[in-house]
């Protein structure tokens, strides 16, 4: 199993990679739920950039939406439709 989780599936990014960054934002009630929760920010909001596009590419992969992030402070704001609203559950 570990050489599937070393695996490039989406994005350039291995599956061992999605599931972390998802287990970030997922909701924790239940992962196929929406997704409105936060992740903290940098200094500098470029620096950002290579996590939420790793954090995009998993909520893409496990739910098929697209999150949006928007800065509040010192935290960003994560939202996504979530699995069961993106394939019409």
């Amino acid at each position: 199993m570990q050489e599937r989780d070393e695996e490039v599936v989406f994005m350039g990014y291995t599956r061992k990679e999605l599931k972390r960054a998802f287990e970030e934002v997922q909701n924790r009630e239940n992962w196929k739920l929406p997704i409105d929760t936060v992740m903290i920010a940098s200094v500098n909001p470029t620096d950002d950039v290579p996590v939420i596009s790793k954090v995009t590419a998993a909520v893409q992969f496990y739910t098929a939406s697209t999150p949006t992030f928007v800065r509040e402070g010192a935290h960003w704001r994560v939202r996504a439709a979530g699995y069961y609203e993106a394939v019409g559950a």
